[in-house]
């Protein structure tokens, strides 16, 4: 059975349902870049063309209206209004089910398009206790913060994504609570 929500995680739900496109948090990072342009086409380069020029303005247009993207009164420069954006845990969402597969589409098309160099693909299949399942989690997403803090780098030009799977291989308690 699925945990209840909130009535925050409700709303964080249905502002995350508007922003779930891979590409859209990815804008909102883009634009904390230092060389980054507020136009559509040098977005849509910037991200390999895997939009259009167009879904770039849009994406940006969205940021605003919801709050995650702002614009300097000064400069009219369009600044990151908070860095991290994090999704509830162990919810089930549509929403952050097409967000993972946006990213997951994203790292199979790296492993023909980038050289070896310029990313890192791992895996590990292993004998697993199911019960250590949620130490498990908490060790990934604990794993996941330590190495933002570590890595994340406000001066680089270019965005990287991490993706971490875990998931069972073989037909055991299969419980289907998308």
């Amino acid at each position: 059975k699925s945990p209840e929500l909130s009535n925050d995680q409700k709303e964080d739900l249905k502002k995350f349902e508007l922003i779930s496109d891979w590409h859209i948090l990815v804008i909102k990072i883009l634009v904390g870049s230092p060389d980054f342009q507020e136009n559509g086409q040098w977005i849509s380069q910037k991200l390999r063309r895997k939009i259009s020029p167009r879904k770039a303005e849009q994406a940006l247009e969205l940021l605003l209206k919801l709050g995650y993207l702002a614009r300097d009164p000064e400069s009219q420069k369009l600044t990151v209004v908070d860095e991290i954006t994090e999704t509830t845990h162990d919810i089930p969402s549509e929403a952050i089910r097409n967000n993972h597969k946006g990213m997951i589409q994203r790292a199979l098309e790296s492993v023909d398009e980038q050289s070896h160099k310029n990313r890192s693909l791992n895996s590990l299949a292993l004998q697993f206790d199911k019960t250590k399942l949620p130490q498990a989690r908490e060790k990934l997403l604990k794993f996941i913060h330590d190495f933002n803090l570590e890595f994340s780098d406000d001066s680089s030009e270019t965005i990287y994504q991490l993706n971490l799977q875990l998931f069972e291989h073989t037909n055991g308690d299969f419980e289907n609570d998308l």
